[in-house]
């Protein structure tokens, strides 16, 4: 199969006997990086040709008795952001999971699978079970950003910060507000998600807990988060904050 779709795709080629060059549009049709061809093992080369031979051969609707449902992000999270659930038949079906159960390696962009990562290559090769474990804290992150779109207000802030922000400016606190809009800035960067955890933590001196229950999230994620949000300040020093 793979000497095949290699024999009648231009933009694949051989790069050496252990790798193939990819076009990166090919495979990552929304990427905007200015990454145009990119070296993969023949592992994951292997990887993304099974994900192309099986977008070839879905339908939308069933077709056949034995046709089985599955959805494409849960075997492919790294080249399918959505949940896309299709008809194979059943000997695709089997293919495609023995497929997903013994690959090794593939290939991911890596802001596609954790959107707060910063200075990492645009594309990287990873293991499976790497691949399947970032693709289960995208779904958390996911998850805990809707629930928290959920509680907010029309301008954004959840009931505990707005509270806080009249506070602000009600008592003309300027040391507050200054930290507030230097821990925006700084953060930002770094998602949307720690950004606000930055915001609570070092503005409004909320720990962990108070932080998990406003959020209505596991406190364990709150958790990793601060020890980001330790290591950025450090980084920065403590004076950039106002905390010296």
């Amino acid at each position: 199969m793979n000497n095949t779709i290699m024999g009648t795709n231009a933009n694949v080629k051989t790069a050496d006997s252990k790798t193939v060059r990819i076009a990166v549009k090919d495979y990552f049709p929304d990427d905007n990086s200015s990454v145009e061809f990119f070296n993969v093992s023949r592992e994951a080369y292997h990887d993304l040709c099974e994900y192309k031979l099986l977008m070839g051969a879905c339908t939308k609707e069933k077709n056949g008795e034995n046709d089985v449902k599955i959805d494409i992000k849960k075997l492919y999270p790294h080249l399918c952001k959505k949940s896309t659930k299709v008809y194979v038949t059943r000997e695709m079906y089997e293919s495609q999971t023995d497929h997903v159960k013994n690959r090794k390696t593939v290939l991911i962009k890596v802001k596609d699978m954790q959107k707060d990562y910063i200075g990492c290559p645009v594309f990287m090769e990873v293991t499976n079970e790497i691949c399947m474990t970032l693709a289960a804290f995208r779904n958390e992150d996911n998850a805990e950003d809707k629930n928290y779109t959920n509680r907010c207000d029309g301008l954004g802030f959840d009931e505990n910060i707005r509270g806080e922000m009249n506070g602000i400016y009600t008592n003309d606190n300027t040391e507050k507000i200054d930290r507030y809009l230097t821990v925006k800035k700084a953060f930002e960067q770094y998602g949307e998600i720690l950004c606000r955890r930055a915001i609570k933590y070092l503005v409004y001196g909320q720990n962990t807990t108070q932080i998990a229950r406003s959020e209505d999230v596991s406190p364990k994620s709150v958790w990793e988060s601060v020890n980001k949000i330790k290591a950025i300040v450090r980084s920065y020093g403590k004076e950039y904050f106002g905390l010296a």
